[in-house]
């Protein structure tokens, strides 16, 4: 499900697109029965947005070494020999690119246990005034 707010945001539409796609590509990528959960809230002068997976659960130390290389969690598949488990890896860069870019130095990305379950994705993007 989604929740959408009238705001707008400053940044690349292409790369947030490719963000957003990874979260769901990784999400994607486990085959299970549940909810998945994107919303956005303002945040001073950033937007929040904050994807749900709640049909996983992943301890805090999990959580921590999302953003990190693990060359448990990459693996090469398929034919192509297609790298997988390096969506989060791609959403950091991302989120970095955008920090540097608005010259604002509060984008963030981070995980934690979400509140009824499962667990969050979070990241800010600067809000356009």
């Amino acid at each position: 499900s989604t929740r959408a707010i009238d705001e707008r945001v400053v940044g690349d539409f292409i790369q947030l697109r490719f963000l957003l796609e990874n979260l769901i590509d990784e999400a994607l990528s486990v085959s299970l029965d549940g909810e998945i959960h994107l919303a956005a809230a303002v945040d001073g002068e950033y937007i929040r947005f904050l994807f749900t997976d709640m049909r996983r659960t992943k301890t805090r130390e999990e959580l921590n070494q999302l953003f990190y290389p693990n060359l448990e969690r990459m693996t090469a598949t398929g034919e192509k020999g297609e790298l997988r488990g390096t969506e989060y890896l791609v959403c950091k860069q991302i989120i970095r690119d955008h920090d540097e870019f608005a010259g604002k130095r509060g984008c963030r990305i981070n995980a934690e246990p979400a509140e009824n379950g499962g667990f969050t994705v979070y990241f800010t993007i600067p809000r356009r005034k």
